[in-house]
């Protein structure tokens, strides 16, 4: 019997059924394949895929034909089958770093061809001598056909990255997991690629709704911090100084004021102002002019003047015009004029409690990015929850089996609670915003055909370079339309074939040189551009 889990493999006793096997896969010939048949393609790929699995060598899809949309032959090969193409080995304008050559000319392959009376394949090719060495049990992982990642870690990971969580976190969590990197059957690499295509199918033009799935979570994370905010400066009060701080009265002001987060800066401004004193002030008509000095630094100053109309206040260090509350200077020249709270000239509305708006509860109806969202969290804390269950029951038959039973019975239940949920008045389904429907769609512009304007193909854009008619540009050497003057094959060299034309001639044609003088060179041009200097007055 082969070293095969058929807990793992369902499908794998009755494929050995099929095919009559008796022996380990490692000694499987081609007389315990040839002429053997089962009722699908699908059941041929099962058994090449799982016998490459377990005797360590990875398989590619070679070749299949189909008649009316139904295979009729399929040809599985080793990975190395073949050799890397000549032109890419002695490539010589290369841009970049060789890749290591994975091919070495394997001949490991199995042919299964549709029968004639069309119900079954029978195998009509299958080698299994390989002429490099295999891989081991703990490298099979790194195989390229075992590295196959489920759609539930896509959905984990699709999850996940909406809340800023990067790719590689994600997959090291899984790991952790698992109990390692050996126990997840993918790489990093391969959940970048499945993530990115999964993206692609979503999004099939430029898609500005994934964007805006980002400013929403933004914005829904600031509404929740605001409200957070909010409840603090609500149900709870910063902690004053002791009654014997004769600069209590303006903590207490500023406490009453402004937000928790603002206070915190203000209390600091505050217990700065005893560093600094009033030196003198002089009476400038609308308003005094105060010059503050701080203690033992006598050679700094600072000018504050104060409007006695609005009882404003104003330093020339401009923090309440930057920062929105007062300096440091301000409160030294409020003390100096008794005045114990803050006048309304130097209170911003905006960093005040009366500024914050209450936050109302959300509707019951939400939207269809939400409500997306919402099941995508669902799947992901599923997903999370049930992955040290897939630990544990891995370990034993016994917990394997009772694991998938219980689950297959629970997906039953779901499944039919789903379905009836259907039915009902407003279903749970969501459904899919195509690129034809999505009004969030951000398209690529329009072309503007300026002229001689090119396509991706190197020619020029249909309706302007002769493809209906109109007259395309020609190279000003031969009239080719098939290239421009500057790659043009009869273009003038040194040492060719052809007639010779005299520097005179040449310098009438392209025009007086700067550079060296080539009195005594001889130039040779072939016989069709040799036609055109005919038409030249100097000729």
């Amino acid at each position: 019997m082969t070293n095969v889990d058929p807990l793992s493999f369902p499908e794998w006793p009755s494929i050995l059924e099929a095919l009559d096997i008796q022996t380990t896969l490692d000694k499987i010939g081609p007389k315990d394949i040839l002429g053997k048949k089962l009722e699908s393609i699908e059941k041929w790929d099962i058994f090449f895929r799982t016998y490459a699995r377990y005797t360590g060598f990875s398989v590619r899809n070679e070749d299949v034909r189909r008649v009316d949309n139904i295979i009729t032959m399929r040809k599985w090969v080793c990975s190395k089958e073949g050799y890397r193409r000549e032109k890419f080995i002695n490539m010589q304008d290369r841009q970049r770093t060789t890749k290591p050559i994975t091919r070495n000319g394997c001949k490991v392959a199995l042919r299964a061809v549709h029968t004639k009376d069309e119900t079954s394949y029978i195998a009509k090719e299958f080698v299994s001598q390989h002429n490099h060495e295999t891989a081991s049990i703990s490298e099979m992982n790194f195989l390229r056909s075992n590295r196959v990642v489920p759609d539930g870690v896509v959905a984990q990971v699709m999850s996940m990255n909406k809340v800023g969580i990067k790719t590689s976190n994600i997959v090291s969590h899984m790991a952790l997991q698992s109990g390692g990197f050996e126990n997840i059957p993918f790489q990093l690499k391969d959940v970048y690629n499945k993530v990115g295509e999964q993206r692609r199918l979503e999004n099939s033009e430029t898609d500005s709704e994934w964007a805006l799935g980002y400013f929403d979570a933004a914005i829904s994370k600031l509404r929740y911090n605001e409200a957070q905010k909010m409840f603090k400066n609500k149900h709870t009060s910063p902690q004053l100084p002791s009654l014997t701080d004769p600069v209590r009265p303006y903590y207490k002001n500023a406490s009453e004021i402004y937000t928790y987060e603002l206070y915190i800066k203000v209390a600091n401004e505050i217990r700065k102002e005893a560093g600094y004193r009033i030196s003198h002030f002089d009476d400038c008509g609308d308003h005094l002019l105060l010059s503050l000095i701080r203690f033992q630094h006598g050679e700094i100053s600072y000018k504050v003047r104060y409007y006695k109309i609005n009882n404003h206040f104003k330093c020339d260090c401009l923090l309440f015009e930057t920062e929105g509350y007062p300096c440091k200077h301000i409160w030294a020249s409020m003390k100096h004029f008794n005045i114990s709270r803050l006048p309304p000239s130097l209170i911003l509305k905006q960093w005040t409690k009366e500024a914050t708006t209450s936050s109302t509860p959300p509707e019951q109806g939400v939207s269809n990015n939400q409500e997306q969202l919402t099941q995508m969290e669902r799947y992901d804390s599923l997903t999370s929850d049930t992955n040290m269950l897939n630990f544990y029951a891995s370990r034993m038959d016994s917990n394997f089996i009772f694991a998938k039973q219980e689950i297959a019975r629970i997906t039953a239940y779901c499944k039919d609670a789903f379905e009836q949920n259907l039915g009902s008045p407003t279903p749970v389904q969501v459904p899919h915003m195509g690129h034809q429907n999505n009004p969030n769609i951000v398209r690529d512009p329009v072309i503007v055909k300026t002229k001689a304007m090119r396509n991706h193909h190197g020619g020029q854009v249909e309706g302007l370079g002769g493809l209906d008619g109109k007259k395309s540009r020609k190279c000003r050497m031969c009239s080719s339309v098939e290239h421009d003057y500057h790659k043009c094959p009869h273009k003038l060299r040194p040492n060719t074939r052809g007639q010779s034309a005299s520097s005179s001639q040449l310098a009438s044609f392209f025009g007086p040189t700067t550079t060296n003088n080539h009195e005594n060179t001889e130039y040779f041009v072939d016989d069709s551009t040799q036609e055109s200097f005919q038409s030249f007055p100097f000729m």
